[in-house]
C-alpha cells in the first residue's frame, strides 16, 4: 500500500500545491483544502496513474483519507 499511498501523495503535490509535510495516511482529503472540483480532477489523475475506475463517490465521503483511497486503489488493482 505504501507505492499507492506515495504516488497519490505525489499527486497532490504536483497538481495541487499541497505541501507534502501535510499529506499523511490518516488525513482526510477535505482537511487539505479541496473542495469538489480538485476532488474530481484528483478521481480522474489518479485513475489515470493507476489505470482504474475511481468513483467519484468514494472521493466525496465524509472523513475519506488518502490512506482509504490507497487502500481501495489496492484492492482493485489485485482484482484486476
Amino acid at each position: 500500500m505504501a507505492d499507492y499511498f506515495d504516488r497519490l501523495a505525489a499527486l497532490l503535490t504536483r497538481h495541487f500545491d499541497i505541501d507534502s509535510e501535510d499529506i499523511r495516511e490518516g488525513v482526510a482529503l477535505s482537511s487539505l483544502g479541496m473542495d469538489s472540483l480538485s476532488l474530481s480532477e484528483f478521481g480522474l489523475l489518479a485513475g489515470e496513474e493507476f489505470g482504474i475506475s475511481l468513483s467519484e463517490d468514494i472521493l466525496f465521503i465524509p472523513g475519506v483519507t488518502l490512506g482509504d483511497i490507497a487502500r481501495l486503489i489496492g484492492k482493485k488493482a489485485r482484482e484486476g
